[in-house]
This record gives C-alpha cells, sequence and structure tokens, in this order.
C-alpha cells in the first residue's frame, strides 16, 4: 500500500510541474517577472497539495472499502490437531550428534511421516507421543 501511495505522489508531482511548466512556457509567455513567477509557483504548490490529499484520502476510502466488504470465514474445526507440547529441535541435533558423531547427517536418513493421528500411529507407533523414533 504504501509503494501504492509513493507512486501516486510521484504522478502527481510530475504532472503539476509538467502543467506548470506548461503554463509558464505558453501561458505565461516565458516571463522572468518575479511577481508572477511566484504567482505560477504558489498556484502550483496549492494544486499539488489539493491532488495529493484527495488522491490519498480517495484510495484510503476505496481500500478501506474493499477491505470491509471481505468476509471473515467461517471459524470452524481446527485444521491440524494440537501439538501437545514444543518440539525442541536442537536436543534431537545433539543427541543425533553424540551418538553418530560429527557427520551424522550422512549417517542417518530421516522420514517425514504426515497424516491423522491414528494413521502415523498405525504406520509408526509412539511417534505422536515422542516426535521422533529411531531404529
Amino acid at each position: 500500500m504504501v509503494n501504492t501511495l509513493i507512486l501516486l505522489v510521484g504522478t502527481i508531482t510530475l504532472l503539476v510541474t509538467f502543467a506548470g511548466l506548461g503554463w509558464w512556457f505558453w501561458g505565461e509567455h516565458q516571463t522572468t517577472d518575479t511577481e508572477k513567477f511566484n504567482h505560477l509557483l504558489r498556484a502550483c504548490g496549492i494544486a499539488w497539495v489539493l491532488i495529493v490529499v484527495v488522491s490519498m484520502l480517495g484510495f484510503i476510502t476505496v481500500t478501506l472499502f474493499v477491505k470491509d466488504k471481505v468476509t471473515e470465514p467461517e471459524p470452524g474445526p481446527p485444521l491440524a490437531a494440537p501439538v501437545s507440547k514444543q518440539f525442541d529441535y536442537d536436543e534431537l541435533g545433539a543427541r543425533l550428534h553424540r551418538r553418530y558423531g560429527r557427520l551424522w547427517g550422512f549417517r542417518v536418513r530421516i522420514l517425514l511421516v504426515m497424516g491423522e493421528v491414528e494413521q502415523v500411529e498405525a504406520i509408526a507407533p509412539g511417534l505422536t507421543a515422542g516426535h521422533w523414533l529411531e531404529g
């Protein structure tokens, strides 16, 4: 959203700059009179501020309107069974290092088992309770 607003401000700045330069070249006949030049700069500055404020308010309004129209999904049953305790993977790595040595990654094959709790228990009894098995 921030990138869009930055792009919006940059585009408006370029448009107001080109409009001011066009007015100075063709509308004021390239005068170097300080009073007319300052008047043109003030007019461009006011136009820039007004256009930026109105554009940002419009952009934010539309964004909030779209977010408001998006409905949240109804809360349903959780997709995955909650884990009873947090598993410490550092402990597993340290244990494998102690048991198989420094290059345990080359000596040990790791098998990832996924599925429902009943299916995992049928394949590897005790895996869901201990989070890992050796054998």
